[in-house]
């Protein structure tokens, strides 16, 4: 610590982000859409979603139905999980095992699985 007391006194400060170059809501809309119509032929049940943006302009969404604690694991939970990431272009499929206790995750099965068209366009000119 300094002698202020402000331990990050002496370090610059960190650059202002470029929120131009985060991707809006109409760029991921397409891919967004294509993932949940996806999600209503692969998962069982309600999902949740997660939508994750940088300042490069990429992004993550992340699709997915848990399930309660396996009967006969009664200390294990499941995740079906679909996640697209915008520079791969490509929608990943997994099973994730989530210990109740912990939180802690295994990936038990992953798969790459055609993107139909999720990309659209996203934005961004393809590669």
């Amino acid at each position: 610590m300094t002698e202020d007391g402000n331990e990050s006194a002496g370090r610059a400060a960190a650059p202002d982000p470029d929120v131009d170059a985060i991707p809006s809501l109409t760029a991921i809309a397409p891919a967004y859409d294509r993932l949940l119509e996806i999600a209503t032929q692969r998962l069982d049940g309600p999902v949740q979603t997660r939508v994750r943006t940088w300042e490069d302009g990429e992004f993550t969404i992340r699709v997915y139905h848990g399930y309660g604690p396996h009967p006969q694991r009664p200390d294990t939970a499941y995740q079906h999980v679909l996640r697209y990431h915008s520079r791969k272009n490509s929608v990943v499929e997994g099973l994730v095992a989530v210990d109740v206790k912990t939180s802690e995750k295994t990936l038990i099965y992953r798969t790459i699985i055609g993107t139909g068209g999720v990309r659209v366009d996203a934005g961004r000119i393809p590669e």
